[in-house]
């Protein structure tokens, strides 16, 4: 007979593309679900209240510690940019025993209360919160998803005059400098701040395109020069 579930194997992972990744390196994992209850006491319910369940919500929570680069988990600072917390996120919750069986609770959410200490002489702990929105589902678990790539992150300087970044990178995220490559896929961009939207065709304003067959990731200002441009995209291994 299987054992309880224990803390360690529970897991939240929030889709990205078409992969599921765990968030955080979680130490604590919760999963709660709530109901407002409708008063239906009549006078002949005796001495007893009487109630039915109307509306419904849930949420998730995990607690854990942060790298600053992605690597086989999704970071606290990945989470905070605008283009992921304000966007609808499908999260999963699972839940696994010794002898392997497993549970899955699936559904979509927006990312709610965040916050990240740091402890002097200690690791640094975060909590991320998800509020559901709609129903979430109940059923057997899915294999967990083998990465077939690598998450990576860093900044490159603008050249003046020019309105698209290419060749190496600055190398400020990990020490690594890097190059895009055709068969990367962007995740995300940001110009000084700014958050840039992908399009197919000439990029306006807040818009980029990458361009697989120069390797320029373009978009729609012309530089002054001095600026950065952010980029984290995902690279097949």
């Amino acid at each position: 007979m299987a054992n309880p579930v224990l803390g360690t194997s529970v897991v939240i992972e929030m889709l990205i593309v078409d992969t599921y990744w765990p968030i955080l390196c979680g130490t604590d994992c919760t999963f709660n679900r709530s109901a407002v209850m409708i008063p239906i006491t009549t006078a002949g319910s005796g001495s007893s209240t009487e109630v039915m369940a109307g509306k419904e919500s849930w949420k998730m929570g995990v607690t854990g510690l942060t790298k600053i680069v992605n690597d086989t988990v999704l970071t606290f600072f990945y989470m905070l940019q605008t283009s992921t917390r304000r966007q609808r996120q499908s999260i999963r919750i699972t839940y696994t025993d010794d002898q392997a069986q497993s549970k899955q609770i699936t559904g979509d959410a927006y990312i709610g209360e965040m916050n990240i200490n740091g402890p002097h002489n200690e690791y640094s702990s975060s909590f991320i919160e998800f509020i559901g929105t709609g129903d979430f589902t109940v059923g057997t678990t899915e294999p967990p998803d083998e990465p077939t790539f690598i998450v990576y992150a860093d900044y490159w300087d603008c050249v003046a005059a020019q309105n698209y970044i290419s060749g190496l990178s600055t190398g400020e995220t990990d020490g690594n400098q890097y190059t895009l490559a055709a068969t990367d896929e962007i995740l995300d961009v940001v110009l000084e701040n700014q958050t840039l939207y992908a399009t197919t065709g000439t990029p306006g304003v807040g818009q980029y395109k990458f361009d697989t067959g120069l390797l320029r990731l373009v978009n729609g200002l012309t530089f002054d020069g001095g600026e950065r441009m952010y980029v984290m995209w995902k690279r097949p291994v």
